[in-house]
């Protein structure tokens, strides 16, 4: 059964996955730990991680992700991918970070892509973030 866990308030389509979305976990700091972070994190130093800010980035509706390709290119580990989000709540680029051998699909990558955020805020005010997200097979 494939699960999905999105780091900072994601709501995913029930239908994607077959089951309800996962509500956010924060004991669950895998993807922020991971080493690679930081390469995404140095590259971005305008854009803090959505889930330190004061109101978290959200996607808008429902989040239509397939991960079966980058899960079966992982083989068998979690995925780590990162989204980079506009003050708009436009997502202006998505890559998966761990493993470092795994990239997202064409189509997998669109489907990030074509989401819509509502921006993650500081001080009422919305700003550029990065979101953090995880898929896993189990």
């Amino acid at each position: 059964m494939i699960r999905y866990l999105a780091i900072a308030f994601l709501a995913c389509s029930a239908g994607a996955f077959g089951g309800e979305p996962q509500p956010y976990n924060k004991t669950d700091t895998f993807c922020q730990d991971a080493a690679e972070l930081s390469n995404i994190t140095s590259q971005l130093p305008d854009y803090p991680l959505s889930s330190s800010l004061d109101t978290s980035a959200g996607a808008v509706g429902p989040m239509t992700f397939r991960p079966f390709g980058v899960l079966s290119a992982a083989r068998g580990q979690p995925v780590c991918i990162a989204l980079v989000v506009s003050e708009t709540g436009v997502v202006q680029d998505a890559a998966a970070y761990f493993p470092k051998r795994v990239a997202l699909s064409r189509p997998e990558r669109k489907q990030l892509m074509s989401t819509r955020y509502k921006p993650a805020m500081q001080g009422g005010i919305p700003v550029k973030s990065i979101v953090l997200m995880k898929a896993w097979s189990d």
